[in-house]
């Protein structure tokens, strides 16, 4: 309750603040989708605007309140209480502006004011107002002077540099266009010094106090001569300029041989080790095919009667791909997906792939350089799950419908789950938020690339997948477009499995510095040996497979959805009644 009155205040502000600037009945009508989506473009360029501006505002209230308590001796409270003005914040508003600025500042003090345009246009304003000191104090330190012995250079010359460069072209600015005359002069920087000047830049921003270490003397990957010219090229879907390469077999999925998984349905997790051990001897002489050609003339007679023999496997490189044409589709005999190899991803998202993951991860050390072939059956690998599921949902059928779901108790159940009356986001969503969404952000390209991959190879098997989530419930939409939920392996060696609860098919793409680790579909008797970046779909509820031991640091990136949200598309799990405009 002690807190009413300044809110009060704070949202009269608001609220006024609103009818000065909003725009006119008029203006927000329109006729057409079109106008819509013009509309809510402009006003999302606004919004970017905004947010720049925002931060600015909030780095000049930092100095202008130290300026005010070295003048005249105050604490920030007292600088607070001297605000002469109508609907003035509350201190512990001020407060937390403050604290934002200063982060802003360590930031632009980091990749200049430049670097705050590009968290304005990737919506990022308020993590980064949020962020811990210590934390905005260390993206600092990795801008200014990244370690030469890892792989933060490369992000920061591929990634960040580019972006900045492409806003000094786009968008001269002087220091004088943000910050006043005086605030300029105090600090000995001239009106007409620009914004992109690296040496005036830190000048200024290290006159801003931050009560904290300060930042790295900055390295020689900053200075003109190395800094990236030219703006940020856009991503293509990479040098595929023709349909896949497609090869067709005799591969039946209905005969009972392929419908039944190869090891025993009742055999424990050691003895299905052992199993997987004995088949990894047998796919490790599998014979390589040399080229396209060969393979097909390979597959053409592989099976007999649409079956495999126990002891013949094939392997397939990126090498037998020709060039140009870096992807290939093989079909069963239903002219089902049998598997779809890609290796076409862009050179610089190749390269930058790894150090892109590790960024993600809140353990730089997380992928442990192993030689899987020395475990035993008892070593598990950490596998992250971030998707949308729809398991073991508590259904609706002919319950009340004058009664909110919320309200409503399971008759003869000591309690009601509702967290999962419809589809809900995994348990490491929550628990894993960071990492979550940091995949989000920093994979949002390569998750863009591959769906525009995916739509365009996969038409049929993409129509499926984009079905079940264009109905999640609030709108809400998946990262991994058409994918449900995506999943991190880290340190991945997996014994032979199917995943019975995926939707048709799943994506696999392994990450890392490694040898070997190839995935081995049993059934089919295709062992697929995939680079970092390179990926695969293929029926992972219906073939059998596992990947071949190796060395080095390995993860996988695993795209699937839920089958189970094929229930909640098709009746709402029984809660129709209560779902709005179903």
């Amino acid at each position: 309750m002690a807190r009413t009155g300044p809110q009060t205040a704070e949202a009269t502000a608001w609220s006024e603040a609103l009818r000065e600037y909003r725009p006119s009945l008029e203006d927000l009508r329109a006729d057409t989708l079109v106008d819509v989506v013009r509309r809510c473009q402009e006003l999302a360029d606004q919004d970017q605007t905004v947010d720049f501006m925002l931060m600015i505002s909030r780095i000049q209230l930092v100095i202008h309140t130290q300026s005010a308590q070295a003048s005249l001796k105050l604490s920030v409270r007292e600088v607070h209480n001297q605000l002469c003005m109508e609907n003035k914040p509350a201190l512990r508003t001020f407060h937390e502006w403050i604290q934002q600025g200063s982060r802003f500042a360590t930031l632009a003090a980091g990749g200049t004011v430049y670097l705050l345009m590009m968290i304005a246009n990737r919506g990022m304003r308020a993590t980064i107002g949020n962020l811990e000191a210590r934390t905005a104090r260390a993206v600092g330190n990795l801008l200014r002077c990244p370690d030469a012995g890892t792989l933060i250079p490369r992000l920061v010359r591929r990634h960040i540099m580019p972006v900045v460069q492409k806003w000094k072209e786009s968008v001269p600015l002087t220091l004088a266009a943000l910050f006043t005359p005086s605030v300029l002069s105090e600090v000995g920087v001239p009106r007409e010094a620009l914004c992109s000047d690296i040496a005036i830049s830190d000048k200024f921003f290290s006159n801003i106090k931050q009560g904290d270490f300060v930042l790295l003397d900055r390295s020689s990957i900053w200075t003109s001569e190395s800094a990236p010219s030219v703006p940020v090229p856009a991503l293509t879907a990479g040098p595929i300029m023709a349909p896949p390469v497609t090869l067709y077999t005799t591969y039946d999925p209905q005969r009972l041989q392929n419908k039944r998984t190869r090891t025993r349905q009742d055999a424990d997790r050691e003895e299905v080790w052992e199993w997987t051990e004995e088949e990894r001897t047998i796919a490790g002489g599998a014979y390589k095919v040399q080229n396209i050609t060969e393979l097909e003339t390979k597959l053409s007679s592989f099976y007999k009667e649409g079956v495999r023999s126990e002891l013949d496997y094939l392997l397939i490189t990126p090498e037998v791909l020709p060039y140009i044409r870096d992807a290939l589709k093989i079909e069963a005999i239903d002219a089902s997906l049998l598997a779809f190899v890609c290796t076409s991803m862009p050179a610089d998202m190749r390269e930058s792939l790894y150090a892109m993951f590790l960024s993600c991860m809140d353990n730089p050390d997380c992928l442990k350089d192993v030689d899987s072939s020395s475990q035993g059956f008892e070593d598990h690998f950490q596998a992250l799950h971030f998707s949308y599921y729809n398991r073991h949902c508590t259904r609706g059928d002919n319950a009340p419908t004058d009664v909110a779901p919320e309200y409503l108790r399971r008759e003869g159940a000591i309690r009601t789950n509702r967290s999962q009356l419809i589809p809900y986001r995994s348990k490491d969503t929550t628990d894993k938020e960071a990492i979550y969404q940091n995949f989000v952000v920093v994979f949002e390209e390569v998750f863009a690339w591959i769906d525009s991959i995916l739509a365009r190879y996969l038409p049929e098997e993409y129509t499926i997948l984009e079905a079940e989530i264009e109905v999640l419930p609030g709108n809400s939409r998946s990262p991994v477009h058409p994918f449900g939920g995506f999943v991190v392996n880290l340190n991945v060696t997996t014994r032979a499995h199917r995943d019975g609860k995926d939707l048709s098919v799943c994506f696999v793409m392994p990450l890392g510095k490694f040898q070997g680790g190839e995935l081995v579909l049993v059934e089919p008797g295709l062992v697929l040996r995939l680079r970092s970046g390179d990926f695969v779909v293929f029926p992972s509820k219906k073939v059998t497979h596992f990947n071949m031991h190796y060395k080095g640091k390995r993860a996988s990136l695993v795209l699937q959805t839920d089958n189970e949200l094929t229930v909640w598309t098709k009746d709402r799990n029984g809660w129709t009644a209560h779902i709005s405009s179903v």
